[in-house]
């Protein structure tokens, strides 16, 4: 009898835990059901807390200078609120000279026009030291530095003495930009359709979690066969 009592008590309470799942298996299967209907496979995430989970937003970094912005997410470039080219390597700083902005990455110099496009570029075949740290600017002339020693834009070395001032770009540290980005390249990323899909599939959610609810649906099998044919046996008698 004490057996009995404890299975059913141990049965409630397993319910309980594996009920959870069910609901939200059988919600996400009725969303994913109606999914065309709804639009969802149209709709986008652009919540950063959600793109986290999928490694999204995770490269980012902005600059400014008066009105004009520049940001990269994600390879993404984002000039002035409007998306325009990619590129396969990070910014690591980026300056506004002569109406243009020039970004550097570790391995070249990249002039960019408004709307993204590519007028020059210089790396390593074009002398250039590498990697390249940072870029600034002194009396409109670019400078950049690698290995601690600033050069010209002929990679002539630069005597310290020799120069004023140094302006080095400095990156924005809006924490709003980063969010303005996801909103304005969301429709690169993630469907609403997709996210459903990844919590029904338990993509989204920790293993150990499905470990618990796989588990918990097991017992509460086991122990649902146990009860009744108990309770039959003890009738019989």
């Amino acid at each position: 009898m004490r057996t009995r009592q404890f299975v059913r008590k141990f049965h409630r309470w397993i319910g309980l835990i594996a009920s959870v799942w069910l609901l939200l298996l059988a919600s996400t299967g009725f969303l994913l059901q109606h999914s065309q209907q709804w639009n969802l496979d149209k709709s986008y995430i652009n919540n950063a807390a959600v793109l986290k989970i999928y490694g999204i937003g995770e490269q980012f970094i902005a600059f400014k200078h008066n009105n004009q912005q520049l940001i990269q997410l994600d390879k993404q470039l984002i000039q002035n609120n409007t998306t325009t080219v990619k590129l396969n390597e990070n910014i690591n700083s980026a300056i506004y000279l002569q109406n243009l902005w020039v970004i550097a990455t570790d391995t070249q110099i990249i002039w960019l026009d408004e709307k993204g496009q590519i007028l020059q570029s210089l790396d390593q075949l074009d002398g250039i030291h590498l990697p390249i740290s940072k870029i600034g600017s002194s009396n409109q002339e670019l400078i950049y530095n690698s290995n601690n020693n600033n050069y010209n834009i002929e990679s002539e070395l630069i005597d310290p003495n020799s120069l004023t001032s140094i302006q080095w770009s400095q990156p924005e540290t809006n924490k709003n930009l980063k969010q303005k980005a996801i909103e304005l390249t969301s429709t690169n990323y993630l469907t609403t359709e997709q996210f459903i899909f990844d919590i029904h599939a338990g993509i989204t959610t920790p293993s150990l979690l499905n470990d618990i609810a796989a588990i918990s649906l097991i017992i509460l099998s086991l122990s649902g066969i146990f009860l009744f044919f108990r309770k039959k046996k003890r009738n019989s008698l």
